[in-house]
């Protein structure tokens, strides 16, 4: 008789506290719709008012009832025991983003910054060089573009090469007339 008086108090609360969370659980939001909508409305360049206090409550409701319903449900499986039933009040999270709302926004900002923060600078226009321009930067130890040549005695674009007898020259990749190495002057 004892056993069965125990069990009947024992279970009366669990029943009792049943029958309060079932509204709850009818009430809860469809995540994914609100998330879904969301997007929508962060997809939106100009908000309209309306459309950031809709925006607003809709992100309230994901971070109260969808993030927190995620993370409950670890934390209650993990503090659950034999003997007590634990009740935990909801924590409202941050909402994590996603790697696709990040990119947008990162190319937002970008697009921003180049139009108020870079200035275009102009490079001036210059001619193309002589070939006897040429000549004498590379008499001078130069390539065309004033860099010193590689450790073969080529430019950029050139590739060393034997010519038969031994003789050794700098020719361009595409093709064309091969040039004597280039020589670093010794200062």
């Amino acid at each position: 008789m004892k056993k069965i008086l125990f069990a009947v108090f024992l279970l009366l609360p669990c029943v009792c506290m049943a029958e309060e969370v079932t509204p709850a659980v009818v009430n809860r939001p469809n995540c994914g719709e609100v998330k879904k909508q969301i997007d929508e409305l962060k997809a939106v360049d100009t908000l309209t008012d309306e459309e950031s206090t809709k925006l607003k409550s809709l992100q309230d409701t994901y971070n109260t009832q969808c993030v927190t319903q995620r993370t409950s449900k670890i934390r209650t499986a993990a503090v659950r025991t034999a003997s007590s039933v634990v009740t935990e009040q909801p924590v409202a999270t941050e909402e994590i983003p996603t790697c696709d709302s990040l990119q947008a926004e990162i190319e937002k900002l970008q697009a921003q910054y180049d139009k108020m923060c870079v200035v275009a600078i102009a490079e001036p226009e210059s001619e193309p060089l002589t070939p006897e321009q040429i000549q004498d930067l590379r008499a001078n130890g130069l390539c065309p573009d004033e860099s010193k040549p590689n450790k073969f005695g080529c430019c950029d674009g050139e590739r060393f090469k034997d010519v038969g007898n031994m003789e050794f020259k700098c020719c361009p990749n595409d093709g064309g007339e091969c040039l004597p190495l280039v020589v670093p002057v010794k200062e």
